[in-house]
């Protein structure tokens, strides 16, 4: 059986959809698959929270759970937006778990449509990590011109959200300790910009489809041109085909109407944090607010050409 590592890092408020996520992966992932689960923890997370999150190893043998709690760590760090200090969790993983010289880390607002065994065995051994290239860095003109003004390619910026990281080296050249210095510094993306500026030139890049957002969505069917530039034609059309659909933004499927909003409800029935009351009325408060000819589009749009062929032919 392959044993792989996973680190997630999570607050109270994000209990659920911690459990939700790793509900997705063991429900997609191959029976020779076993998971070391690792959950970096904030101080609010309860014992009660814990529990709670081992009750999905009950149901899926095949994973094991680990609490490391953080609650005194990057107190003094930058925070933005709707980012928490647990953000910066990740940027000492190989600190904290030195047991494993490769260890993935992925942000708990995404969904796994397939297990992980191919991207862990990704050789990296030449390189700190491996991530998927920002989107958004290459196409939104803002973006752009803020990543230059780090000093960094946009061609070669990554998300963080996902990473295949190689401890080892890591810990042999010292890096957490550049990723500490960094972490009080204003970067309006902070972790992700901590990453990409203290491991510029030893960054390996991830195919599209382990970072599948609105973006990479939309950029399928408006600039597909452009990706062409970058990407092979092949991993376009994986990435239609999503590993991972990563929910980025403010705009959640739990809090909003969004891209792919039905995915995540499908595993959110499925989890052990299902609560038929909070389903109800979250979607019924949402959904009647929120359908409207664009975001039926959308939808339409998202089924795949072959779908909206089928309902012009019934109508």
């Amino acid at each position: 059986m392959n044993k792989i590592p996973i680190v997630f890092s999570t607050d109270h408020n994000y209990v659920m959809q911690t459990g939700v996520c790793i509900t997705s992966l063991l429900m997609n992932s191959s029976p020779d698959e076993y998971y070391d689960i690792f959950i970096l923890c904030s101080e609010n997370v309860s014992e009660t929270d814990k529990q709670q999150l081992c009750h999905i190893s009950e149901k899926y043998e095949r994973c094991c759970f680990n609490f490391i709690d953080l609650s005194n760590q990057f107190n003094d760090s930058f925070e933005i937006r709707n980012i928490t200090k647990a953000a910066y969790y990740r940027l000492i993983i190989p600190l904290l778990i030195p047991q494993y010289s490769k260890i993935i880390y992925s942000d708990v607002d995404v969904i796994f449509l397939e297990g992980l065994n191919s991207v862990y065995n990704e050789d990296i051994t030449n390189d700190y990590l491996a991530a998927v290239l920002s989107r958004g860095a290459v196409f939104d003109k803002e973006y752009n011109r803020y990543v230059r003004g780090l000093n960094l390619d946009p061609w070669m910026y990554v998300h963080s959200g996902f990473l295949l990281i190689n401890s080892q080296k890591m810990i042999e050249d010292d890096i957490c300790s550049r990723f500490k210095l960094y972490a009080s510094k204003k970067f309006h993306f902070q972790d992700q910009d901590i990453i990409n500026i203290a491991c510029k030139g030893k960054i390996k890049f991830l195919p599209l489809k382990y970072a599948y957002t609105q973006g990479v969505f939309s950029s399928l069917y408006t600039s597909k041109t452009l990706l062409l530039q970058r990407f092979s034609e092949k991993e376009i059309s994986d990435a239609s085909r999503a590993a991972i659909v990563h929910y980025e933004g403010q705009h959640k499927p739990w809090n909003s109407y969004c891209f792919r909003y039905d995915v995540w409800w499908e595993y959110y029935r499925k989890s052990v944090f299902f609560d038929a009351q909070f389903y109800f009325k979250v979607n019924n408060s949402l959904l009647p607010q929120n359908i409207t000819f664009k975001n039926l589009m959308k939808t339409i749009i998202a089924y795949g050409k072959t779908s909206l062929k089928r309902i012009i032919r019934r109508r």
